[in-house]
This record gives C-alpha cells, sequence and structure tokens, in this order.
C-alpha cells in the first residue's frame, strides 16, 4: 500500500478545504489503518511504502499501537516522481515475487477478495488494473515474467499524475509495450466531500466491518481536539 504520512495540510488537500487539516489528516489515517486489517492476510507479504522518508519512525510507532506490527512491514518511497518511486517499488519486488499488486489508501472499500481477485488474474495476464472514477486507477497489479525495466519505465514514465488522464495513458501505453491486461471494476476513491458523502451514505447501508467504518467516519468528522498530532 503506497501512502502518505497523515500530516496536516500534505494528506487529502481537497478534503481538507471543506473539513479542516485535521480531519482530513485524521481520515486519511483511518483509512490506512482500516485497509491495514482489511488486508492483513492478503498476499504472502504486505508493505506500508511511506512517505516522507523521514517519517518512518512515526510509522513505525504508529504501526505499534495499531497493531500492523505483525503483518506489515515499512518501506521508504525515495526520491523521484509517483511514477520513479512506483516503478522502484515494482522493480525491487518483481526481482523476487512473481507477481506485486500495489494499491493507494483512498479507496477504503478495498477488501482481501479484491486482492485475491487481482492476483488470479495474475496467473495470465501481465498487468491488472482498477480503474478509478475520476480518471486514475486504485490498484495496479504486475507478473514478473522477466519484466524488463525499460518496460516498468515506460509504464510510469512522463504520467501526469493526479489528472482525469492517468488510466487512458496507462492504458495506451500497456497496448503498446504488447502486455495483455485485466481490468477490475471501477471503484472512487474518497477525496472530495462529494466523494466522502457518497461513502457514508454507502456505509450506512451494510452492516458488520463496514458500520464500524461508517461510525469511525464519523467521529472524525465530529473531531476538535488535535492533540493526537506532533506535526
Amino acid at each position: 500500500m503506497m501512502t502518505k504520512y497523515w500530516i496536516p495540510g500534505r494528506v487529502k488537500t481537497r478534503l481538507a478545504a471543506s473539513i479542516g487539516l485535521y480531519r482530513a489528516a485524521r481520515l486519511h489515517r483511518l483509512f490506512v489503518n482500516h485497509l491495514s486489517a482489511a488486508l492483513a492476510q492478503a498476499g504472502t507479504s504486505r508493505e506500508i511504502v511511506y512517505a516522507p522518508d523521514d517519517h518512518e519512525q512515526q510509522l513505525w510507532d504508529w504501526r505499534n499501537l495499531a497493531g500492523w506490527t505483525e503483518t506489515w512491514g515499512l518501506v521508504a518511497q525515495g526520491e523521484g516522481d509517483l511514477g520513479e518511486r512506483m516503478c522502484r517499488w515494482f522493480a525491487a519486488r518483481l526481482r523476487d515475487h512473481g507477481s506485486a499488486i500495489l494499491i493507494g489508501a483512498d479507496c477504503p472499500l478495498l477488501a482481501l477478495h479484491d486482492i485475491d481477485h487481482a492476483s488470479l488474474a495474475l496467473d495470465d495476464a501481465d498487468i491488472v488494473l482498477g480503474p478509478a472514477v475520476d480518471g486514475g486507477y486504485y490498484l495496479i497489479g504486475i507478473r514478473s515474467s522477466n519484466r524488463t525495466t525499460g518496460q516498468l519505465e515506460r509504464l510510469f514514465a512522463d504520467v501526469p499524475w493526479s489528472t482525469p488522464d492517468v488510466f487512458a495513458i496507462t492504458r495506451r501505453r500497456i497496448e503498446e509495450i504488447g502486455l495483455n491486461l485485466v481490468m477490475l471494476d471501477e471503484r472512487e476513491d474518497i477525496d472530495t466531500d462529494a466523494e466522502l458523502s457518497r461513502l457514508q451514505i454507502h456505509l450506512a447501508s451494510h452492516s458488520d466491518s463496514a458500520v464500524t467504518l461508517g461510525r469511525e467516519i464519523g467521529r472524525v468528522l465530529r473531531s476538535t481536539d488535535n492533540s493526537d498530532f506532533d506535526s
């Protein structure tokens, strides 16, 4: 899971304009925690791929507090734009694994079966993509198959990240490289007030963990004490 540490003013900035910097940061932290628990058994190993790199100790402290200790490792994203960081992570993982899957923390409804579905698709496909409603993607998985560094660089280089063109450009690159693609169902990232409202409505009609997540979101939106942030 590629994510930023929850520094107020540096995460969920569009949501922060309507709900405040600290609530937006707390919401991002909630999504990371929720996904970490929901996906604790996904794959053979799991990593929080974090930025900025100098927040490793804060993440170790929170990881122990939140109970990630036995299920998630920590890996710094390193330098470069988003594409360079993603490319570097995949290149490192595909040297030792038959496939690797990377998600963000903006789609909290992702569940274990979604990751299992993506993993099974990589038994035959070269790449699996989960398209997002906003034109990006919430998941990308790649099968190694002796994938070359040049192919990975082509996939991630010169992409206008955080724009509605990301998915279309990535899909076109996959076709140009000559790789086989499987697409998952479209999902909605939670980056705006309208998207958050739709998520709350959806959660209110479900049960079990969805109810818990809905309640936690409500608690975040009612919060006024910011003493749990040190920066």
